[in-house]
């Protein structure tokens, strides 16, 4: 079961009209979608993070939905007015043509039931390309303990798009703050200083509950039934967001 997940530019001050457009959607027409089996999204600082879970093992056939299906397409549509295409930082040492983020790292393999009764997090980094495969194995390192089993953690995956590392767990309980805490202490205090430098800071964005000192505001109502919720920044790194983005067609 594939995940897909985008990355766009975003002015919280529209988080209203962007929470309208989704909310209409996945209430009239994600139903009709029968391969989505859940969409998310989240905001941090000026970002806005979509992940989308599709029912099908083939990546390529979930991306093509997104990319050609004309509900899809229109939803993308409405959303250029108000997200603008992230741009790489200065010294990224990947490519740039590709629309969506690439997931690198995956655990466990094996589809995971009753996705839609789980609560994600998402944590937000930076990392180049070339340490992809220490990240890689430091985590599997880890997972092939029983540090996840302790930690609640039902699945990871890990994306990188244009320097943006992300960092998605799925937990079964909705208040996970004590379980994120334990990242702390994991295989993230391991990873090389040199490959992933804090996004302003080390942050963690999640549909459902609460950060400590921030508040979420509501962005739309997955395919799964509950609401997403995202954190709120006052302060932004690249200033303000200007409308438009290259449509993901490739």
């Amino acid at each position: 079961m594939p995940s897909t997940v985008t990355i766009d530019t975003f002015d919280s001050g529209n988080i209203a009209e962007v929470t309208a457009i989704l909310e209409e959607f996945d209430a009239e027409t994600a139903p009709e979608l029968p391969l989505l089996r859940r969409r998310q999204a989240f905001t941090y600082s000026d970002l806005c993070i979509q992940v989308q879970d599709w029912n099908t093992a083939d990546a390529a056939e979930a991306h093509r939905t997104l990319t050609t299906d004309p509900r899809c397409t229109q939803l993308d549509k409405r959303l250029s007015a108000y997200l603008g295409e992230y741009t790489a930082r200065e010294g990224w040492d990947g490519p740039t043509d590709v629309p969506t983020a690439a997931r690198f790292y995956v655990w466990p393999t094996e589809q995971l039931d009753g996705l839609e009764r789980t609560y994600s997090s998402v944590i937000v980094n930076t990392q180049r390309q070339e340490h992809i495969p220490e990240t890689s194995r430091l985590f599997a390192e880890s997972d092939a303990t029983d540090f996840p089993h302790t930690m609640g953690t039902l699945r990871r995956q890990i994306y990188l798009y244009r320097g943006i590392y992300l960092h998605i767990q799925d937990f079964a309980e909705p208040d996970d703050r004590k379980v994120i805490g334990a990242v702390w202490g994991g295989p993230r205090s391991r990873l090389p200083a040199t490959g992933r430098r804090p996004h302003e800071d080390h942050s963690t964005v999640r549909r459902g509950g609460r950060t400590a000192g921030h508040p979420l505001l509501p962005l739309g109502r997955g395919v799964g039934g509950r609401a997403c919720t995202a954190r709120r920044r006052t302060n932004s790194r690249r200033g303000s967001t200007t409308p438009g983005r290259r449509p993901r067609t490739s």
